[in-house]
């Protein structure tokens, strides 16, 4: 039984953000993508999808907007936090 991911996911399996491949610029990819992905973090009940999409932001975003993703992740916090 091959147990191997599929070559690309759909776009529907990330919430509507288009899958990445291995000749894809992650920074590039990050920048034209950044609101999808944003709104993976913001509105997924996916841990897991929210956690990539968390990690990709975090590895390709340059330092100088870090802060204003450390930002975005307490808000996002906060929200899950208030009922």
């Amino acid at each position: 039984m091959d147990h191997s991911p599929p070559a690309r996911y759909p776009p529907s399996a990330a919430g509507g953000v288009p899958a990445m491949t291995y000749d894809t610029d992650p920074t590039e990819y990050i920048k034209e993508n950044r609101t999808k992905i944003l709104a993976v973090i913001r509105g997924s009940d996916d841990p897991f999808a929210r956690a990539c999409a968390w990690a990709l932001l975090d590895r390709y975003t340059p330092d100088n907007d870090f802060e204003t993703l450390s930002e975005e992740l307490e808000l996002v916090a906060k929200r899950r936090a208030d009922p």
